[in-house]
């Protein structure tokens, strides 16, 4: 196992050395991010990136996790190019006492999904466009067979330049359709998922989702479906859905009306109580119906996606889409 006393300073692969300039985080599988300063041959010109590399276990001691960091460097470094997945740049492995320890290296991006949310400053007529994004991306993955399962606002990076969602970490993905990629075995009672943005059918134990959906084996791409209706809530509403102040869509827009007339957000225990604060200031019955009929779809995608039992979900990502051609709706500032 690597320890403070024996990270290694320089990682150095055929294209070049990477040495460490800062800790940067901790990601999944037991593995650490650095800052990393690049210089390369004549081919290639210096600079910085992220490396990734597993530090807290080994095959023998973990074969698990170490087959899931082995899986994600795979799929980082896979030839299909996707503007919306994260691509490595490099890829080698350290050995430090005898065992080996795999690292990748990716571009470094300047903040996450989550952050961007945290500044209140998402343009109301991107937010759709991003969450196109981000189903382009996932979808891509599951065309090859494979099932993020751990989608959430931290793991995906904004690339500001090319005003890109970069979905990234795919340490608990599922690639056992993949010939290239290994199989691992998840133990009975391992969680594979957020607390905060995994279906329901990724957070219980295996004997209790035989007992709530039938299936041991239903988690696919309708769990990442679900994660992606909470992602889209929350760019929308700036609140994480199933927290105790989360909100609908039209009840967000509703909230910002009360701002804009009052000076103040305001708390009320039910919509109907707020659509009367509203209304008796300056609302006409007009105004009262605009919301609905503009955002009022985004609550059935929404409800539509996030169903508690996956059979009851839009079951790809192709209905998905379909609905929001339907609708034929584009998200613009009021």
């Amino acid at each position: 196992m690597i320890t403070e006393s024996n990270i290694p300073q320089l990682f150095t692969t055929k294209t070049g050395t990477y040495r460490i300039i800062k800790p940067l985080g901790k990601g999944g599988s037991g593995s650490q991010v650095f800052k990393v300063k690049f210089s390369g041959n004549q081919f290639f010109n210096a600079g910085f990136f992220a490396l990734k590399y597993l530090c807290d276990v080994d095959a023998e001691s973990d074969p698990m996790r170490y087959k899931r960091f082995k899986n994600e460097l795979r799929f980082a470094a896979r030839e299909e190019y996707h503007p919306n997945l994260l691509q490595s740049w490099d890829s080698g492995s350290v050995e430090i006492e005898g065992k080996d320890y795999p690292f990748y290296v990716m571009p470094i991006y300047p903040t996450t999904l989550d952050k961007l949310i945290a500044t209140h400053k998402l343009k109301q007529k991107k937010i759709l466009d991003y969450f196109e994004q981000l189903l382009d991306a996932v979808e891509f993955m599951n065309q090859q067979g494979f099932v993020h399962r751990d989608l959430k606002p931290e793991n995906i990076f904004y690339d500001a330049e090319n005003d890109l969602l970069i979905v990234a970490d795919f340490g608990i993905t599922d690639f056992s359709e993949g010939d290239e990629f290994d199989t691992v075995e998840t133990q009975t009672g391992i969680r594979l998922a957020s607390v905060r943005y995994g279906a329901p059918e990724q957070l219980y134990a295996a004997n209790w989702r035989k007992y709530l959906f039938h299936q041991e084996k239903n988690v696919d791409e309708r769990a990442d479906i679900y994660t992606l209706g909470l992602i889209f809530n929350e760019m929308f509403t700036g609140i994480h859905p199933l927290s105790p102040h989360g909100r609908g869509f039209v009840e967000s827009k509703l909230y910002e009306k009360h701002k804009k007339l009052y000076g103040y957000e305001g708390i009320f225990h039910n919509q109907e109580d707020l659509e009367f604060a509203l209304y008796s200031k300056e609302m006409s019955t007009n105004s009262r119906t605009y919301f609905q009929e503009k955002y009022g779809y985004l609550d059935e995608l929404f409800k539509q996606m996030t169903q508690r039992h996956p059979d009851q979900r839009l079951k790809n990502f192709a209905e998905v889409r379909a609905f929001l051609e339907t609708k034929g709706k584009i998200l613009e500032e009021d």
